[in-house]
């Protein structure tokens, strides 16, 4: 078996054998999901201008594995640094394609750290993924040399269905916009006044959010909202993401907890409580995407601001669909609103080194910043 690298367009063959591939696999968790994906590379060039994408192919042409990294440039102490994300990481069960991706991983790790210039190469691992789990946190072998992944911050996806009858109305001296020409300089302002909270920050100036919209496809500026106080004052934001174009989550199967989850939300919605899921492939026999859409760049002088933000930006999507964003679980500005009907996926977010490779100075206990987690990275 031979593993490959792709780092621009692909010939059409290739793309639909990587994409039937990658779609052969499910995600596990309350619901079980598979990513459809039109174009394989799309993803990811959606992510950054910059990927590198493996798979491995054996001599009959057939596909046993392929991962991705995605990097893009963020602010650290101060500093611009190049930051890697590993991705998508789908292996057959065939033992020999097991062993050779165990082989030839740590090679191509090695390989990203030195050409690539990477500062830090990040993993957010499901915690339900039990497989990834046993392949990387828990190897059975310790004798070989595998790359060493180190617990950053535990992390949550968080997704936001509805609100309870009795939640509170937001503040009402709390003001929220869309972004125009006329808050561009404010909003450059407190991205970059904020910016020093997070640590591998995205957006410092005024060309890194330039670089933020261009990177996304669809991104535009009026998708950024603007929280002001009664001073006039920008006290938060939030960026909502455009739907990808380039891929889609399918429900395969509920479990029971997701089942009644998705029985109550149905029954919500009648009296505009809440926003029924998408029923599962198990269940129709099709293929249908969840209405998700992800809110990043989040930013607030307080929880009562972060939940008028979410007021408007739950109401200003489509009543298909539901609101999606990482947490750390420090942050706690950023927990869920207790009045909102929601759920929540743990993941753990790792920084993957080959062996032997001194700890980075951020996984001290010592760095309490919470790093920037966007979800349409990760996702």
């Amino acid at each position: 078996m031979n593993i490959s690298c792709i780092q621009k367009e692909i010939p059409q063959d290739l793309d639909q054998k990587l994409c039937q591939f990658y779609e052969s696999f499910s995600v596990p968790g309350l619901v079980e999901t598979k990513v459809s994906r039109k174009n394989f590379l799309s993803a990811y060039q959606a992510k950054s201008n910059q990927f590198r994408a493996y798979y491995l192919e054996d001599e009959n042409g057939q596909i046993h594995g392929v991962a991705s990294f995605v990097f893009y440039d963020a602010l650290y102490e101060g500093h611009i640094v190049k930051v890697g994300v590993a991705l998508d990481l789908r292996i057959s069960q065939n033992r020999q394609a097991l062993l050779e991706w165990s082989r030839n991983f740590l090679p191509v790790l090695e390989e990203i750290f030195r050409e690539e210039k990477v500062s830090a190469i990040f993993s957010l691992i499901n915690s339900a993924d039990t497989r990834l789990t046993n392949l990387f946190l828990r190897p059975r072998s310790v004798k070989r040399a595998l790359p060493r992944y180190y617990l950053f911050r535990k992390v949550n996806l968080i997704t936001l269905h509805g609100r309870f009858p009795w939640a509170p109305m937001p503040v009402p001296h709390v003001q929220v916009n869309r972004a125009d020409t006329t808050s561009l300089d404010g909003l450059i302002h407190f991205l970059a006044k904020r910016s020093h909270y997070r640590s591998f920050s995205t957006i410092w100036d005024f060309q890194s959010l330039q670089d933020r919209l261009h990177r996304k496809m669809g991104s535009k500026l009026s998708d950024y909202l603007i929280a002001f106080d009664s001073q006039k004052n920008i006290a938060g934001c939030l960026l909502l993401e455009p739907q990808s174009p380039s891929q889609s989550y399918v429900p395969i199967t509920y479990s029971l907890v997701a089942h009644n989850f998705r029985q109550f939300l149905k029954f919500g919605s009648v009296f505009g409580w809440t926003r029924a899921l998408t029923k599962p492939r198990s269940r129709t026999g099709e293929d249908q995407a969840l209405g998700l859409r992800f809110i990043s760049q989040i930013h607030s002088r307080n929880e009562d601001i972060f939940e008028s933000l979410l007021w408007t930006a739950y109401e200003s999507i489509d009543r298909t669909e539901f609101l999606a964003y990482t947490h750390c679980e420090q942050d706690f500005r950023l927990r869920s609103p207790k009045h909102w009907v929601h759920s929540s996926q743990p993941h753990g977010l790792y920084s993957v080194l080959p062996p032997g490779s001194q700890a980075p100075d951020f996984l001290s206990p010592k760095h309490i910043v919470n790093p920037e987690i966007e979800a349409p990275i990760f996702f």
